[in-house]
């Protein structure tokens, strides 16, 4: 399958990989060469990854006003790997609390614990087997990303988890502002807002890593804002909560709304950090806040 040369204009999700109960594996798909104007997710895979997503690339696209420009939520009992993301220019533009530029998530809800995916499990065990089944998400490479945002990439497992095998190289993210991810954290529910630790959606640092074996974060450009508000541009009379329209929050015109260091990584083993031009949006803060980490260059 190969996704090229489109224009697209879209609310939800815009380019959107998924695999259900009743589906064969997906693999062996190209996007390439798109403008995307996205509110929500704009090249994305699972929260449905029931069977397997593999070999895939997106590629060459330019895409703006978007929650997030790249998502992979492998939450539902398949293997989601050898995924690579090159050559990717981005803003967070939109009026949505907690836009990340990039987010990954990997956890498997218990059937019946509710969520988009915990529900689907339990309804539909009888149709699919999932004794002893636990998602997978590995080998994936993002380089060559440029972001214009407020928020931070995020990039978790949950516990007895791990993504493995991931390269995040050359990074460029350019503040307009900084949004304190704190204030509302308990009010979103979204099943797509979902490192499992509140600690991790609470982190203040650009990049937010938890459960990550074999990860390398290299060549990280950071600029922090230069004025003392929100540009013109960047500002909404109100904000939603992701997966709801019945919460409308006020927004806050100051530009620094929280400090940022440059990396939160908690459970990471075999870590190679080379960041020497990203620094804290604080001069004072350290760079990095590590715990429980296995770091074997920084």
């Amino acid at each position: 399958m190969t996704i090229s040369d489109c224009i697209i204009k879209t609310c939800d999700d815009a380019i959107c990989l998924k695999t259900m109960v009743d589906t064969r594996d997906c693999k062996r798909v190209t996007v390439t060469n798109c403008v995307i104007e996205c509110s929500c997710a704009a090249l994305k895979i699972g929260n449905e990854t029931f069977r397997d997503i593999k070999q895939v690339t997106f590629s060459y696209s330019v895409i703006y006003g978007s929650s997030r420009a790249f998502a992979i939520y492998a939450e539902s009992a398949g293997t989601v790997e050898d995924i690579v993301v090159d050559n990717i220019i981005t803003d967070s533009r939109a009026p949505l609390l907690y836009n990340r530029p990039i987010h990954l998530s990997l956890y498997l809800p218990e059937p019946g614990a509710g969520g988009r995916n915990g529900d689907w499990m339990h309804l539909e065990k009888k149709q699919y087997d999932y004794a002893g089944r636990k998602p997978r998400l590995r080998n994936v490479t993002i380089t060559n990303f440029h972001a214009k945002t407020g928020g931070r990439i995020l990039m978790t497992a949950g516990d007895g988890y791990a993504i493995e095998n991931l390269i995040l190289r050359n990074v460029n993210l350019t503040y307009p502002w900084i949004e304190d991810p704190v204030p509302h954290v308990d009010e979103v529910t979204s099943s797509q807002f979902a490192p499992v630790k509140r600690a991790a959606k609470v982190a203040k640092a650009a990049i937010v890593t938890e459960n990550i074996h074999n990860f390398i974060l290299d060549n990280v450009m950071i600029n922090w804002p230069e004025t003392e508000e929100v540009p013109a541009d960047w500002q909404f009379p109100k904000k939603i909560a992701n997966g709801t329209l019945k919460a409308f929050y006020p927004t806050r015109t100051e530009a620094r709304q929280a400090e940022l260091k440059v990396l939160y990584g908690r459970g990471l083993k075999n870590a190679m950090l080379n960041t020497p031009l990203a620094k804290s949006s604080d001069d004072q803060e350290p760079y990095y806040d590590l715990k429980d980490c296995e770091v074997i260059d920084k």
